[in-house]
């Protein structure tokens, strides 16, 4: 019987494959997979159980067997060339005169095969670059346009949080974030404090969005009028996570801070929160439109 195993790949990518049951293959075991034009090394991140019958098993990969000694040498060779081979690559790349940089090149376990990963802020017609590539590497060649969450992912880094980048970790693909999130959040829009080390919106905004969207639907809008125990007053600001609305009471002006509870009704709640006690900051005004997405590859 085949089973699903998910490996990660010597170029940092993670995939599913197929192997046989009696293979007995465990977390951490090192393994060479066929591709049909070529092989790679890998190591088994875990067991996803036995291939669906909708699954498309011609189209995965197949564990060819567990790695052995000598494969884990010549591995360890191919680190070795694989430097080699990237700073050969960079140079040619170099006197192209093409606008990319180069990433980094991954070369296949049997060497027929190099990925050659790299930035251009626009499409390149690179074909002429890919012969000289191959003439001076002699193994195919295939050149990859990545994004620069892409390049976050391969390198690492530590995120402001202290801990490891969450897409080197764990993130498998990268969803869309935008402003809408932050503000949702009540968080700064500062680029500094929403950006993360590839430059653009931080995954981490998407991870609470949907609870803050859950807790935001019984709370008022900014600027709009409410009755706070007989009294008329506007709302100042919002606290989502401790559902509590700071006012400044009509009547007297008083400011206060009073839980969703103690609010009487909701006078008029769609008013825009750019009232008379509101204003609007330079952040805002840099990205006013909510659908803005400044994360896009």
């Amino acid at each position: 019987m085949k089973l699903v195993y998910e490996v990660w790949l010597e170029s940092g990518i993670r995939m599913d494959c197929l192997g046989l049951e009696n293979k007995k293959l465990k977390k951490n075991d090192a393994v060479i997979l066929d591709f049909g034009t070529y092989k790679e090394y890998a190591r088994v991140v875990h067991c996803r159980g036995e291939l669906p019958i909708e699954a498309d098993a011609e189209s995965m990969p197949q564990i060819l067997r567990r790695a052995t000694l000598q494969d884990q040498n010549k591995a360890n060779e191919n680190h070795r060339f694989n430097r080699i081979s990237g700073q050969k690559a960079e140079a040619i790349i170099s006197r192209s005169q093409l606008d990319i940089s180069m990433v980094d090149a991954h070369i296949s376990f049997d060497r027929r095969r190099a990925v050659v990963r790299f930035l251009s802020p626009k499409r390149v017609d690179f074909r002429q670059l890919v012969r000289e590539l191959a003439s001076s590497l002699n193994m195919k060649i295939e050149m990859r346009q990545v994004g620069v969450r892409d390049v976050a992912k391969m390198r690492g880094g530590i995120g402001t949080c202290g801990r490891v980048l969450c897409c080197t970790s764990w993130i498998h693909e990268f969803q869309s974030v935008n402003v809408r999130m932050a503000k949702e959040q009540h968080l700064s829009l500062k680029a500094n404090m929403i950006s993360g080390q590839c430059g653009r919106l931080k995954c981490c905004l998407a991870f609470e969005y949907e609870g803050y969207q859950l807790i935001s639907k019984d709370m008022p809008l900014h600027g709009s009028q409410i009755m706070v125990r007989g009294q008329e007053a506007r709302v100042l600001d919002t606290t989502l996570l401790n559902r509590s609305v700071l006012v400044r009471v009509k009547q007297d002006g008083r400011v206060m801070n009073v839980s969703r509870e103690q609010l009487d009704e909701l006078v008029d709640t769609k008013e825009s929160a750019c009232g008379d006690d509101c204003s609007t900051t330079d952040s805002d005004k840099s990205c006013s439109t909510d659908d803005c997405d400044s994360c896009g590859d």
